[in-house]
């Protein structure tokens, strides 16, 4: 276990993908997807999360080809629902998804890929939303985002679709 090697740590917190398929039993997985930095951004300051999603990167992804050099790698990359007032995608956001575009591109792995949810899954729908109580005279409701971090029911069969697609494509 890699509790002693700064390789393996990350937030913390030990990642050892050889260590946790063999503990658990499970099969080697032909893909394997990294989807981190929105708890980050919603966590941390700018300049904070930005570090740790790419030493989160560095960390996940060293060890996932160590474990499984047969394996592609999906890097995801989410968008953010519409909030009032919210500029966290013009700026944390931005800078992230532009070190995960670098990290990918400096890597030159063809088992490597980002997977841009961002411009998949629906800002408007895809995430949690509320109902407002219908208008009297005309019966129609509106609706705000009540939740802009996480995917509602919507938001989430966009991005099974988007995965799986990328998925099959290169097992095919």
């Amino acid at each position: 276990m890699g509790g002693d090697d700064p390789a393996k740590v990350f937030n913390g917190y030990i990642f050892d993908m050889e260590f946790y398929l063999d503990r658990f039993g499970l099969a080697d997985p032909d893909v394997v997807v990294i989807n981190l930095g929105t708890n980050e951004i919603t966590q941390q300051d700018a300049a904070t999360s930005l570090a740790q999603i790419q030493t989160g990167l560095n960390v996940m992804v060293s060890q996932v080809c160590a474990a499984l050099p047969n394996a592609y790698i999906l890097i995801v990359w989410n968008s953010l629902g519409p909030a009032e007032g919210d500029d966290r995608w013009n700026t944390e956001h931005r800078a992230a998804l532009g070190a995960i575009i670098k990290f990918v591109n400096d890597l030159a792995d063809s088992k490597v890929l980002m997977v841009p949810m961002y411009a998949t899954v629906s800002r408007e729908n895809g995430f949690r939303w509320t109902v407002s109580t219908a208008d009297a005279d005309t019966g129609i409701s509106a609706i705000t985002v009540s939740d802009g971090i996480h995917y509602g029911e919507y938001g989430i069969a966009q991005y099974g679709d988007v995965v799986a697609q990328f998925a099959l494509a290169l097992l095919a």
